[in-house]
């Protein structure tokens, strides 16, 4: 350290006495000094640069200056960002409201360019080929239904008591619905083996097929997790997951069926939109009115959700504060529709993230302790708390947080790989955060597996 700093004072003083001589050499004009034969000054300090341990020290500050500069260019990027997403918000508007009288023209087009490949086909076949490929489909998974008929019945009347008998039975289910459905696709894609299509309208009818059958699987996890009452059906409330009445079930079984489906052939409605030729922002414009669809259910389903605490909401505070939760729920939505038209990504995933965590994560302890209890439902919370219980919750929350974490590095687009072997501020903020909440879910489950060992302890002592 003395070395280091008897180097500096003499580099300074190396570089003080240079610009001493020039100096001086100025005011006098009239001296000259030979090119060949430099100053003792500039000799001296070439000396002291030609020293190992000067190159060293000159290396390491010049390896600092570009972080320094960094820091100074990060300290003004936040103002920078805002004025660039406030700039691409605003162009991203003019854009938009620049394809609305461009869309009629467009979708002239797409019809033309799907009329001219339609032109020399018969339109009674292309009606049958449309009709044909869901009836296709239709007709596999009845044949497969009504051959596992009886299996399906014996599965029905499986006993249900034990967590064995409903993970049996669940799954069971589940393999059956699945099945069903992939059934369903599989026929649905004999059509395009059987009959000749024409290419764009293949592509059409494929993006629909696609979207029918993520909305099947999406009724068929809805159906799973709430099990609503069919006419003559005794045992839907036992298969539930989710414990709730069977008026909330049926409530939110079809309000998630519908938005699952809008949001499903929405999507295909813009792939056909890109596959007739038009515009990215005549794309965005109808997908942004279908997600005005989406705003829609979202709000209607807040207003006419099934009340939990009906004697709570008979009061008139009760009944104010559930007002003033749907009012601030209703504009929070809103506020996520124009976060999706202003394409900010970023917050946009940040909000939704925020809405459906905290929902997911009290129906996933909800189901698992509903799923999890023991036989005999007559016990007190501390005998019918296990362990595995609270494995198998956390373990569930753990997943539900690593799917906000994809999904929020999807909209940031960050690369988590590529963050793993690079040192700047950021993958260091990033991996911090990430130790953080491995350590406070490991934490939380030593703690709630501690709790749940004292319970049981203290329950067996007190019986």
């Amino acid at each position: 350290m003395q070395r280091a700093g008897l180097i500096m004072m003499r580099v300074s003083a190396g570089l003080f006495a240079i610009l001493i001589a020039a100096v001086l050499a100025a005011g006098a004009g009239a001296q000259t000094v030979d090119p060949a034969s430099p100053p003792a000054q500039v000799r001296e300090l070439l000396k002291l640069l030609g020293e190992p341990a000067v190159r060293d020290w000159l290396n390491e500050e010049s390896r600092k200056l570009p972080a320094a500069q960094g820091q100074s260019s990060a300290a003004e990027r936040p103002s920078q960002l805002a004025a660039e997403r406030l700039a691409l918000a605003r162009a991203r508007l003019n854009r938009l409201g620049a394809v609305v009288p461009r869309l009629p023209d467009e979708a002239r087009r797409g019809a033309a360019l799907l009329g001219r490949e339609l032109q020399n086909h018969n339109p009674l076949g292309i009606v049958v080929l449309i009709l044909g490929f869901p009836l296709l489909g239709l007709g596999a998974e009845w044949a497969f239904r009504r051959g596992t008929r009886r299996a399906r019945e014996r599965a029905e009347h499986a006993p249900y008591d034990s967590v064995a008998h409903r993970l049996r039975a669940t799954g069971v289910r589940f393999a059956f619905g699945l099945t069903s459905v992939v059934v369903f696709a599989l026929g649905s894609i004999g059509a395009f083996l059987v009959f000749e299509w024409p290419t764009l309208l293949k592509q059409i009818v494929l993006a629909f097929l696609v979207a029918a059958v993520a909305w099947r699987v999406a009724i068929l996890l809805g159906r799973l997790l709430l099990e609503p009452r069919l006419p003559d059906d005794k045992h839907a409330p036992r298969y539930r997951l989710v414990p709730m009445s069977d008026e909330a079930a049926t409530f939110w079984h079809m309000r998630l069926g519908l938005f699952a489906g809008w949001f499903a052939f929405g999507w295909a409605t813009c792939e056909v939109l890109a596959t007739l030729g038009f515009s990215q922002d005549a794309q965005r414009l109808v997908a942004l009115t279908l997600g005005l669809g989406l705003l829609a259910l979202a709000i209607e389903a807040l207003w006419r959700r099934p009340r939990l605490h009906r004697a709570l909401h008979e009061e008139p505070a009760g009944r104010r504060q559930r007002e003033a939760l749907d009012w601030l729920l209703t504009a929070y939505l809103i506020v996520i529709w124009l976060l999706w038209v202003l394409g900010a990504w970023g917050l946009f995933a940040i909000a939704i993230v925020a809405l459906v965590l905290p929902v997911a994560f009290s129906v996933m302890n909800r189901s698992a302790s509903h799923f999890l209890r023991p036989a005999n439902d007559d016990v007190s919370p501390a005998q019918s708390a296990s362990l595995t219980t609270v494995y198998v919750e956390r373990g569930l929350r753990a997943l539900i947080i690593l799917a906000g974490a994809l999904f929020l590095a999807r909209f940031w687009e960050v690369d988590l790989v590529q963050l793993t072997g690079r040192e700047t501020p950021l993958t260091r903020l990033v991996r911090g955060a990430f130790s953080a909440i491995i350590i406070l879910l490991i934490a939380d489950l030593a703690w709630q597996v501690l709790k749940t060992l004292i319970n049981r302890r203290l329950a067996t002592a007190h019986g």
